[in-house]
This record gives C-alpha cells, structure tokens and sequence, in this order.
C-alpha cells in the first residue's frame, strides 16, 4: 500500500508540473508537490532505501522558498493578467500606487514588481540546491516504478552481475522492443567465449539476435564488448574479407586481454582465416527449405553457413522470379568462367516469330485473285 500510495503521488507529481510549465506557476507547484511527496517518503522511512534518501531531502530551505512564493505571488491574478503580480501588503509603496492608479503610476507599478520578481528569482536560484537533489531522487524513484512495471507486464528478469572474468551467461535471451512488433519472439540462450562468429541466410535474425546481448563500449579492453555487423561489405568481397580478418587477429592478438567480439557476417571462410590464440565459437540461426521458400526458425546452433540463400530471400521479398532467375544465370556463368549471354530483345524475338510464322504460311499460299495478293501485301507491309 505505501509503494503504490508514492507512486501514485509521483505519477501526480509529474502531471502537475508539465501543466504548471503551462500556466507559469511551475516553480511553486514542484516545489509543494516535491515537499509533498518528501514528507510521505520521511513518515515512512522503513520502507526502502529511496524512501531514506527522499526523506532526508526535507530542508527548511524548502519550505522557506514556498511561502516566499505563496506571500509575494499573487498566482490568480498572474494566471489571469499572464504576468507576474505582487500580492497586496508586500510592498507600501506599490499598494499606494495601485490604489491610484493614475498618469505615470502604471509604469512605476510594472517597475516595481519587476524588482520584487528578480529579488525572488534571486533568492531562489541561491537556494535551489536541495530542491535539485530531492527532484533527481524523485525522478530516480519513478524510473524504478516504471522498470518494475514493464518487468511485470512483459515478463523481464533483472540481470545478476557476474564477478569480473566470468564473461556473460544469457538464458532465453528476447529483445524487449521486438517482441512487441512480432506476433512470436524465439529466446535464445548465450554464453560468451572470446571471439563469436554469426553466419547464417539473409533476414534470418542475426542482427536482432546481436541486439539481444550488446551494449557497445568505445574503448577496447578485456571487460569490453565489441559488435562488428557485416563489417567489410560495400566493397571487394576480397577486400571487405581482409579488412574484418585483419582487425580480427588485431583484437586476438591482445590473447589475454581480448575484448568479448560479436561477429555477424556473410564471409563463411573467416574462421578459418583467424588466428586461434582465443576461443572461437561459430554460430549459425537453424532455418529449412519448403520446395523454393526459407522458413526461418530464429533459433540458434553452433556450425557454419555455407551459403547466404540470396535468391531464395529475393523470392520470398517479392522480387520478380524473372529477375531473379537471371541473377542465378549470371551467378553460374562466374562459377563457371563463360560469358554472359544478353537478355534477347523481346520485339525482335516476336518479330522473328511472326515471320517464322508467315514463312510456314507460304507453303501452303495460294493466290487466286487481286484480294488474295493485297492481303499478302499488308502482311508483309506488317512484318518489314
């Protein structure tokens, strides 16, 4: 009950003071809801180590600032002339002009409260420090809140941090944001070595399966986890091989201090090109063939792929089977070495059928009379 009463005094928190960044009063509605919630965390300090530290934030600063602002602000009158107004009995001399209210005084009053506000502003600012820290607990609390609620709604376990060495140990590893766009997520468990190789078809799920265990870090230590997605491509085959292979043996060089390495990549001759001062897991995705369609299984096996099933993919993606048959031409005429033949003109080719056709006619052409011969000419009129 008392979780679920601060939380509802956060939520509260945070919706009151997007509204008073609306109507000006923002300072004074944190600063009462902050002390607020403050003073529920105090009365309950036995419930947790945040209730403790919100608790200990209530300072006589706080409440000082409060009713500096409720004395000299007139909030409805501010609200209603959308400007800063000074609450009468604050200051004599600007009482007496407003009860004039005549010639030169207008610009006077509006100089006068002009110098209350700053005086505030200032004494504000010089004490803000308390209300600072107390808003980044607060903030710190309602992330917490949220963690725990996504943690229920979506079934998600809090890691255990391991001692340092022991590497990275996942069991039913999921995407959080994935699974929310597919209609069936497949976990996958994970456990580190040094160096990970990924092979597998195209859209099998390597990159979203990397996504699942990585947080990338700048510098390159043994604590370090490194994430390399089909680095090397957009050039050479040749080219793109050697460059990922040579920044391989660079971070495997380093033996002991090695970085934790995540590859995913179509290059299947890497692992054999690597030198094995580390341990190097291979990894593929399992998928099958179902005549000329890939059905993906999303789960993970150790091996390597042999092939990349472009076409197969291309098909699956709406490509022209066309198209795509004569990718697989030109694909068979590198493995072999002969020339590529030209795709025939399609107009020649009805062209040449039409005469083909008009030649088989002839042999049984007979000409009886002038309406015969015209219709001979037309078709040939059609033909040249």
């Amino acid at each position: 009950m008392v979780l679920e009463s601060v939380q509802g005094r956060v939520q509260h928190f945070w919706t009151l003071q997007s509204m008073c960044i609306e109507t000006g009063n923002s300072t004074y509605e944190v600063l009462t809801n902050a002390i607020g919630i403050a003073e529920f965390c105090h009365a309950h300090q036995a419930s947790g180590y945040y209730f403790q530290q919100i608790g200990s934030c209530l300072d006589n600063v706080l409440y000082i600032i409060a009713q500096s602002i409720s004395r000299i602000m007139d909030k409805e009158s501010s609200l209603l002339e959308e400007r800063f107004i000074v609450s009468e009995g604050i200051c004599e001399e600007l009482d007496r002009q407003l009860d004039e209210c005549l010639g030169d005084s207008q610009m006077s009053i509006l100089e006068q409260e002009s110098r209350i506000m700053m005086n505030l502003i200032a004494y504000i600012q010089s004490n803000i420090s308390p209300l600072i820290k107390l808003l980044d607990l607060i903030a710190e609390l309602d992330c917490l809140f949220a963690l725990s609620i996504a943690a229920q709604e979506h079934n998600l376990t809090c890691p255990t941090i391991l001692p340092p060495g022991s590497g990275i140990q996942i069991k039913n590893g999921r995407h959080p944001l994935q699974e929310l766009n597919v209609e069936s997520f497949v976990p996958n468990d994970f456990q580190a070595q040094k160096v990970h190789i990924l092979t597998g078809p195209n859209a099998c799920g390597k990159s979203v399966y990397l996504k699942q265990v990585t947080n990338a870090l700048l510098n390159s230590t043994r604590h370090s986890l490194i994430i390399l997605d089909e680095f090397g491509k957009g050039t050479l085959e040749m080219d793109g091989l050697a460059l990922l292979t040579s920044s391989l043996n660079h971070l495997i060089a380093k033996h002991d201090e090695c970085p934790l390495v995540l590859v995913a990549t179509h290059f299947f001759s890497l692992a054999s090109l690597l030198k094995p001062e580390v341990p190097i897991q291979q990894l593929t995705f399992k998928h099958r063939m179902e005549e000329e369609d890939i059905v993906y299984l999303y789960s993970i096996e150790e091996g390597n792929a042999t092939c990349s099933l472009a076409h197969q993919v291309a098909l699956s993606c709406g490509l022209p089977p066309a198209v795509v048959k004569r990718g697989q031409d030109i694909l068979e005429t590198f493995r072999t070495n002969q020339t590529i033949e030209p795709i025939p003109d399609q107009l020649r080719t009805m062209r040449l059928n039409r005469i083909n056709a008009m030649t088989e006619s002839f042999k049984s052409l007979r000409i009886e009379n002038e309406e015969d011969l015209q219709k001979l000419i037309n078709s040939l009129r059609q033909i040249l």
